[in-house]
């Protein structure tokens, strides 16, 4: 099987997370990056009114993928911005996916999570 796994890190630790995760299951990884920088405070808002931004190009070529692995922070009881933005542009629709929420606490994520892309969510703990 050929995965991928796709990640936004701002400050490092989910990146930590994802490139490990990809070891592990010997998938190719690749991280978002914004466009240009954003402002501290931006995060929480753009994640609670689910905006989405600027990335850098060239983005995650996934097409060829069986399986994907998305690991993003959650912000404000969402994935990033980045990750929503990376799942508009490129499409998940027919691929098997993941989603690795990386945060303090356990928020309630399951619907804004279904709303990336209208699949089932399960919450695994550990």
């Amino acid at each position: 099987m050929k995965g991928m796994v796709v990640y936004y890190s701002k400050t490092g630790s989910t990146g930590v997370v994802a490139e490990r995760l990809a070891e592990k299951l010997g998938f190719a990884v690749e991280g978002l990056e914004d466009k240009k920088p954003r402002p501290s405070a931006a995060p929480v808002l753009s994640g609670i009114l689910n905006l989405t931004v600027a990335l850098r190009d060239p983005l995650p070529d996934i097409k060829n993928a069986d399986l994907i692995v998305l690991v993003t922070p959650i912000w404000a009881w969402h994935p990033t911005p980045q990750m929503s933005t990376f799942v508009k542009k490129v499409g998940i629709s027919g691929k098997k996916v993941f989603l690795v929420g990386v945060g303090a606490g356990v928020p309630p994520i399951k619907r804004p999570c279904q709303d990336l892309q209208g699949g089932s969510v399960r919450r695994v703990e550990k």
